[in-house]
């Protein structure tokens, strides 16, 4: 990716999270004394400082103070600030603000969940590595069922009391390092707030409140459900496997459970998980990936056809997750950074909706 491209997004997130700073300490940004005197959080600073240096490249103006960013330019899309005079920026990808009618937008809580732990990426290596090892246990053992309740109980289990814990590493006990790998210990005696979509514990608080870091559970959410209480938690999943084995596996789940009800034959994560879903019907068969990429030229770079286990003529099919229809051309800029993976007609890409509502006609 483009250095300055990462530049502007890293600008992003120190303000975002230097924002949010401001929201705890004062309750409102409209509360903070905009003086000489005044300490503003250093992540702010460091991103106003940074979005100067990126109107200087592009020969814009900037904001003249700290009061003029905040009363003038976050609350306007990103994609509309004058730094977009720089060809490398691709405005679709930051068609929302920082803040919508005073308080953090969806956008900004999704950065401040994501740029408040800079080991980002070695949380994806460690996952990664954790699944290889699942798989060659299973292997090895010739235990392929067991490689899926294993998944499949991290997915629907993000927490779990002492007793369950036990249980589980009692039944696997040939996967016990492994899933000691995926949960942490917490402090017993404690209340802890519950998701009532994903299961998840929730931890953060922002807009005056206990949040799911899940883009998916708060716009479910929408401050209707209370949170659920529970003190029995003893072990919870870390964070990089809720993130990238949990949450996706919910909605490969979900999927699971719509195509069995349309009267398909499903087979969940086929080959030790060479793709997510195995689709048949009579004599035809489908593969199916998910794929919940924020960024969807991140994703598009990365998109590969399985070579093993896929026959050629067999359609793939990638699935992204509803929720990412608010992101303008989603699928457009995957297919545009990413021809040669969809020159092949057996390659296919739809919002998991999209694909549900013309499946019977396939």
């Amino acid at each position: 990716m483009d250095k300055l491209v990462l530049k502007l997004d890293a600008t992003i997130g120190y303000l975002v999270i230097g924002i949010n700073r401001m929201y705890k300490e004062k309750g409102s940004i409209y509360n903070f004394p905009y003086n000489a005197k005044s300490i503003y959080p250093k992540q702010l600073l460091k991103g106003f400082n940074s979005l100067l240096e990126l109107c200087l490249i592009a020969r814009v103006r900037p904001p003249n103070s700290l009061h003029e960013l905040i009363f003038e330019w976050v609350e306007d899309w990103i994609s509309k600030w004058p730094i977009f005079e720089i060809h490398e920026f691709e405005k679709e990808h930051y068609n929302y603000s920082i803040l919508s009618n005073g308080i953090l937008s969806e956008e900004a809580i999704e950065i401040v969940y994501e740029f408040s732990h800079v080991s980002a990426i070695e949380d994806e290596l460690n996952t990664s590595s954790f699944i290889k090892e699942l798989r060659a246990s299973s292997q090895d053992q010739g235990m392929f069922e067991a490689y899926r309740i294993v998944r499949k109980w991290i997915i629907e289990n993000p927490y779990m009391s002492e007793e369950t814990y036990l249980k589980l590493i009692t039944r696997f006990n040939k996967y016990e390092d492994l899933i000691r790998k995926a949960y942490q210990k917490v402090e017993k005696g404690i209340t802890y707030n519950v998701c009532p979509n994903c299961h998840n514990i929730m931890n953060t608080y922002i807009n005056e409140r206990y949040q799911c870091d899940w883009i998916v559970c708060r716009r479910k959410d929408s401050g209707k459900k209370k949170p659920k209480e529970e003190k029995k938690v003893q072990f919870i999943l870390k964070r990089a496997f809720k993130k990238f084995i949990q949450r996706p596996g919910l909605i490969e789940l979900d999927l699971y459970d719509s195509l069995i009800d349309l009267g398909y034959n499903v087979e969940l994560w086929p080959h030790l998980d060479t793709y997510d879903l195995k689709v048949t019907h009579s004599d035809s068969e489908l593969a199916i990936d998910v794929k919940d990429w924020m960024n969807p030229k991140a994703l598009a770079a990365q998109l590969i056809r399985p070579s093993t286990f896929l026959a050629p003529q067999i359609p793939f099919y990638i699935l992204i997750p509803n929720h990412h229809r608010e992101t303008s051309n989603y699928i457009g800029i995957v297919k545009k950074n990413n021809r040669p993976f969809f020159e092949n007609s057996n390659n296919q890409i739809y919002f998991v909706n999209d694909f549900l509502k013309q499946l019977p006609s396939l």
